[in-house]
């Protein structure tokens, strides 16, 4: 399409968010740092290129604004999200503005994760933004009742579950995290992390 009709911004911003999820992937399951960082920049260039195009669209300033934070830019991530929520109040932008605004130690990062889960409640990220700030906090148990809801929510997230399996040995609750590192294996076969957290929660 986009060899059709350069200036698609649908297409664009579809394009964009492909190569996010796969630049995701990559850093994730290969490690592979180079690779990621170029799809990232690929995923970054038909963003950029779709907002030129259509700047009042909120949604386009959402896949940027995940594409920043998976990519640790909390500052440029913040702004993104702020900018869709000025355009078009959504749960999607109160989600992840409420994570970029924890890692930049903003006190006001959980009351925008309550925005999310109030215009959303049926969100499973957005839970699981609460868990992560719950966790940070030190609040183990109330991150855990946040990723159970997750999980109602997306049963079959191995994030989820590798997640609560970390709280749990945390918690020196050996049998469940070891269900859930199992659970997480099961949904995605080669999660590296999952295989070594369970091997880490057997030795101890």
């Amino acid at each position: 399409v986009l060899a059709a009709q350069s200036k698609n911004a649908k297409c664009l911003y579809y394009r964009g968010s492909a190569f996010t999820e796969l630049a995701i992937a990559k850093r994730e399951d290969d490690d592979d740092q180079r690779s990621a960082a170029d799809l990232a920049q690929r995923a970054l260039a038909d963003l950029n290129k779709a907002i030129e195009i259509s700047p009042r669209e909120y949604l386009y300033y959402n896949g940027r604004g995940q594409l920043l934070l998976e990519f640790e830019y909390f500052k440029e991530a913040r702004a993104d999200l702020e900018k869709s929520l000025s355009i078009e109040p959504n749960f999607v932008a109160h989600t992840y503005l409420g994570l970029a605004k924890h890692y930049l130690e903003d006190e006001t990062a959980m009351a925008e994760v309550e925005k999310a889960i109030k215009l959303y409640p049926k969100f499973g990220e957005a839970h699981y933004a609460r868990a992560i700030i719950n966790r940070d906090n030190g609040n183990l148990k109330n991150a855990i009742s946040d990723l159970n809801e997750a999980l109602k929510l997306s049963n079959n997230n191995e994030k989820y579950y590798n997640i609560r399996g970390m709280l749990f040995f945390r918690l020196q609750d050996g049998n469940a995290a070891v269900a859930d590192f199992t659970r997480a294996i099961k949904e995605k076969p080669d999660f590296a992390m999952a295989y070594f957290n369970r091997a880490i929660t057997y030795k101890t």
